[in-house]
């Protein structure tokens, strides 16, 4: 008992090192991510780093695989307290729950240190806090959803399938990463696309504008629910998200990012950085 509570209190510190105060702007956090992705295609790793921590100051929890493109990046700089930090957190939001990121090669540095062998020590107790702290009620509802999505079910009239989905968002609500682990954050966004992407179901755009502020929501996917709500009722795309912009002059181009920066969503052109078993 003694040493739970003694990690529970060490824990607590270290978040509070980490993050400090913050204002909970999601946009400014998603946009300074970005910046750093683009500064890791640049080979510029430490400033890279800075604008994670910059980024991750801006709100008051950290999407998981935004902690592990961090840690990756602590790793290449020998900042192996920071490495552990990050770690801690990506799984207490349930990323280590199917996803065994510090046996990557990208962590073998981290392998070496004694933050590691801590992290090992408290590994149990750090999934067994992301249990405790589940909405497990959202997540397996969430998860059946899915399933019944992809099973001979499928076959089911999509307006019925649509309805399921819509009947548990509005009695549930949009949920963090937090609140349900990232196994369940995905799995609420893939929903999230096949069905608010539906003309009929513009009137969620508001729901989905207010999760996306308190980290809820993923900015790619409003921008393809956006356009694609666009499309269907003849107009032009808003965002032009995953959508043919060759075409389009430089003065279009730019306005274009104007709206993405506005909302937190990748500029056009911008590379993404992925971790291995991150989706998003």
């Amino acid at each position: 008992m003694e040493i739970k509570l003694s990690l529970t209190i060490f824990g607590i510190f270290l978040t509070l090192s980490i993050y400090g105060q913050t204002n909970n702007n999601y946009i400014e956090y998603f946009n300074l991510t970005y910046e750093g992705d683009r500064q890791i295609y640049l080979k510029n790793d430490s400033l890279a780093l800075e604008l994670y921590k910059k980024a991750f100051k801006k709100v008051d929890y950290i999407h998981s695989n935004k902690l592990l493109i961090a840690a990756e990046l602590a790793i290449k700089q020998k900042k192996f307290k920071l490495v552990y930090e990050y770690s801690k957190e990506a799984i207490l939001l349930g990323q280590g729950e199917y996803n065994k990121f510090y046996n990557k090669r990208a962590f073998k540095p981290f392998r070496k240190t004694s933050y590691y062998k801590t992290f090992m020590d408290s590994l149990e107790f750090f999934k067994s806090t992301f249990i405790k702290n589940t909405n497990i009620k959202y997540r397996n509802e969430a998860t059946s959803l899915f399933d019944y999505e992809i099973s001979f079910k499928k076959k089911e009239d999509k307006n019925i399938r649509a309805s399921k989905y819509l009947n548990f968002i509005n009695k549930n609500g949009f949920a963090t990463e937090k609140d349900i682990g990232s196994v369940g954050f995905l799995t609420i966004r893939d929903l999230s696309r096949s069905y608010l992407s539906l003309s009929k179901n513009e009137s969620y755009i508001t729901k989905i504008e207010e999760a996306l502020k308190r980290g809820a929501f993923l900015p790619e996917i409003y921008a393809q629910i956006y356009d694609y709500n666009k499309m269907y009722k003849n107009e032009e795309p808003y965002f032009y998200y995953d959508l043919d912009i060759q075409s389009l002059s430089k003065e279009k181009k730019a306005l274009i990012n104007k709206r993405r920066y506005k909302w937190g969503i990748r500029p056009i052109g911008a590379k993404v950085v992925r971790t291995r078993g991150s989706s998003f």
